[in-house]
């Protein structure tokens, strides 16, 4: 994913400009920094969420991220994950049943669902805790 010359907004107040930054697949990108310095515009412009004033998001095919249709733009975001600090958990559900529920709306059929589950559970450390309730786990 390329960000190319971007400006990022918040109504009249200039968030961030003048950013160039390469993301290549497989990466894990850490967004730090003080309340009010723009992690979450950010991310919100990496999801599409949140035109730029200026400049481009490309993505690694190649195509213009705020060019893209809705159905384009859903079917990109599956590819990227985003873990906020306070988590978006259902904290009355296990994880294994978090990451089946966000699959589930994501349009992913039952049996790949069944299928990913321990795949990407083992990717992230957490497949010996699989049934363990989110209030049970460390943050």
């Amino acid at each position: 994913m390329q960000f190319q010359d971007l400006e990022i907004r918040y109504g009249n107040r200039k968030i961030l400009s003048d950013l160039n930054l390469s993301i290549e697949p497989g990466d894990f990108v850490f967004v730090i920094g003080p309340s009010g310095s723009g992690k979450t515009s950010f991310i919100r412009t990496l999801v599409g969420e949140l035109a730029p004033k200026k400049g481009k998001v490309i993505t690694d095919d190649g195509k213009d991220l705020y060019s893209m249709s809705a159905k384009d733009l859903s079917l990109f975001r599956r590819k990227i994950g985003v873990v906020f600090q306070d988590f978006k958990l259902l904290e009355s559900r296990t994880v294994r049943e978090n990451v089946a529920f966000a699959m589930e709306v994501s349009g992913y059929p039952d049996k790949l669902i069944e299928r990913r589950i321990p795949e990407v559970l083992t990717d992230v450390n957490m497949l010996s805790k699989r049934d363990s309730f989110i209030p049970n786990l460390s943050g």
